[in-house]
């Protein structure tokens, strides 16, 4: 049997290739925590950390070159920061929810790991303050290492291209979408589109799934996320502006898109 901390000490060095190819300095820009500060934060947890959380602090817990977030600073992923947060006063039941990201305003929700369900890998929530009795708790993604794949997508490939636009759904209702290789009918953007990239030439990143998917191709880039219950959240980004815009016209006719307003990227 596989020992997890191996599995997952690889899956965070597959990481940093992965950036590596669209930043390739990546590598030597990330600072990993020292191991007493990782230690530190799961003493005061009182529980073993995820293992692949445990290897990203061990690897770029100090700095991780900007793979953080949306490309944004709303959540802090650092070992230092959670560890401040622990010391503060932290009381959740590590039984449930145990703390992935830190946010940098009060009334941002924090990211948590769902332990709940005993699921492994345990997917991620957002916890908000609820009705003051019930948290309000929210799915934000399938598991840590999805989130870091989407991350470096997000952070690294997505701004190599000069244009970029974002589309969403128009409505709430999901659209009735034949599946090519069932004949079924899912109700979910996320399986045509991954079909649709294929059709289209693009190569899909391993390791952002189930909930997120990414693909690259000379000159362009896509992604779709869609966490259950959502809508999905798409962003096209190409080299030239004509390639964006056949794209977009592609994904919006076939998957009941249309773009976000104020959300164009082009060259300054």
């Amino acid at each position: 049997m596989a020992d997890p901390a191996a599995v997952a000490r690889a899956k965070i060095d597959e990481l940093v290739q992965l950036a590596s190819a669209w930043q390739p300095d990546f590598g030597d820009k990330v600072v990993g925590a020292e191991l007493e500060l990782v230690n530190a934060i799961e003493a005061g947890l009182g529980v073993e950390l995820e293992p692949v959380h445990r290897a990203f602090l061990e690897r770029m817990g100090v700095d991780s070159a900007g793979l953080d977030a949306y490309g944004d600073d709303v959540i802090d992923l650092r070992a230092q920061s959670l560890l401040d947060f622990i010391e503060a006063g932290y009381n959740f039941d590590p039984r449930a929810f145990v703390i992935a990201g830190v946010p940098s305003e009060e009334l941002v929700p924090l990211l948590m790991f769902d332990r709940r369900g005993h699921s492994e890998p345990a997917p991620l929530v957002r916890l908000g303050f609820g009705d003051g009795e019930r948290p309000a708790i929210t799915l934000e993604h399938s598991s840590f290492a999805a989130m870091l794949f989407g991350f470096a997508f997000l952070t690294k490939c997505l701004p190599r291209h000069a244009w970029e636009l974002h589309l969403e759904s128009p409505g709430t209702k999901p659209p009735r979408f034949p599946d090519a290789r069932s004949g079924r009918q899912p109700g979910r953007w996320l399986p045509r589109f991954g079909w649709m990239l294929g059709q289209l030439g693009f190569a899909t990143i391993a390791n952002t799934g189930p909930w997120c998917v990414c693909g690259e191709r000379a000159g362009a880039a896509v992604m779709m996320y869609e966490c259950p219950g959502f809508t999905p959240d798409v962003r096209v980004a190409a080299d030239q502006r004509i390639d964006l815009a056949q794209l977009v016209e592609v994904l919006c006719d076939n998957l009941e898109l249309r773009t976000r307003p104020t959300s164009l990227r082009k060259p300054s």
